[in-house]
């Protein structure tokens, strides 16, 4: 069976078909300076350009294809909490950074490692990343969830595994100690913020009192926690499985953070598959190796609560979710709020 690559579940918005009219200047630049020619164009603004394009060729051996990414817009795109402005080259540079660093010990990751194959640190930056294969994990019809035709009994130990070993590696490498707004000690706090309680989604109206204080009581706690590399964006459309190893991609939103917010970010993504989300939990907290259990649960439950309703939140005003899925993925997604909040 031919393997699947990279630009499904609706990323790719241009086929091999192209005007060179059409690519911005910036983009024709690298493409010169690297000899690269396009295969396939992904994406194309307003603050990124992605596409599939292929290395020159060496000798007789056809050059390999490979993913480059260069900003379009290097607009702000966050602030920290100091007023430091964090633009979209720095978010395209921190995930040069990570695999960059994450490179020199893929030995110890139980999965696949995209490669930087070139980028460049001057505004606007670019990176050249190297292909990922394999049997991609599709997007639900809901737009929200992933494909369970796509999703194999196996999966979830892979992804649990794979989150754990660069856990693991971030704790011990300073290196890996990435630069982010998102980064900054001060994150937990506008992340509560940024859920808005004192105007809160409509689903959560009843509950909004009680969970900005449940989380405004917690936040100390979990600052005070060993902070992780985290991938930000573990979402069905950024996992590859191949030859049984797993890769993710889109590094872009890699930040320091508590360990379960990529682990719980996935877990939300399966809310309606109960069983699954049961596994899912049991296989996380069997891979525990920092929190005991009690503190286990009280952080599963912290970012289950900041995750579902920040989810709610985005469901409510995400049109391309399918409006039939919205409103049960909102009531299960609900029920998943009042049974961390009142289950004690």
């Amino acid at each position: 069976m031919a393997r699947s690559t990279e630009g499904r579940s609706g990323k790719q918005i241009v086929n091999h078909v192209y005007d060179k009219a059409d690519v911005p200047a910036d983009v024709a630049d690298v493409l010169a300076e690297q000899q690269l020619e396009i295969v396939k164009i992904w994406r194309r603004g307003p603050r990124f350009w992605t596409g599939l394009v292929r290395l020159p060729d060496n000798g007789d051996i056809p050059g390999q294809e490979a993913v480059l990414k260069v900003v379009l817009n290097d607009w702000p795109w966050q602030l920290q909490t100091n007023a430091t402005e964090w633009h979209s080259s720095d978010q395209l540079l921190a995930e040069a950074d990570v695999l960059l660093a994450l490179g020199e010990y893929r030995h110890r990751l139980s999965g696949h490692l995209p490669s930087i194959l070139g980028h460049k640190r001057d505004r606007p930056a670019w990176t050249l990343r190297s292909m990922v294969y394999g049997r991609g994990i599709d997007l639900a019809a809901n737009g929200f969830g992933f494909d369970s035709t796509t999703w194999h009994s196996q999966d979830t130990k892979r992804l649990v595994n794979y989150i754990r070993d660069y856990q693991k590696l971030s704790l011990e490498l300073p290196e890996l100690a990435v630069s982010t707004a998102k980064g900054d000690p001060q994150y937990m706090d506008a992340w509560v913020s940024w859920l808005d309680l004192d105007n809160p989604a409509e689903a959560l109206t009843t509950y909004s009192y009680d969970i900005k204080n449940y989380l405004t009581d917690l936040v100390p706690w979990v600052k005070s926690l060993p902070h992780v590399l985290v991938h930000g964006e573990v979402y069905p459309m950024h996992i590859y499985v191949d030859e049984g190893k797993l890769a993710l991609i889109d590094w872009e939103n890699a930040q320091r953070g508590n360990e379960m917010i990529d682990l719980v970010t996935y877990w939300l993504r399966g809310t309606t598959y109960t069983d699954w989300q049961t596994d899912f939990k049991r296989q996380v907290a069997d891979s525990e190796r920092l929190l005991n259990p009690n503190e286990f649960n009280k952080l599963w439950d912290f970012m289950v609560v900041t995750g579902a309703a920040g989810t709610i939140r985005h469901l409510e005003l995400a049109p391309e979710i399918a409006p039939e899925f919205r409103q049960a993925a909102v009531t299960d997604l609900v029920q998943i709020v009042r049974t961390a909040l009142y289950q004690k």
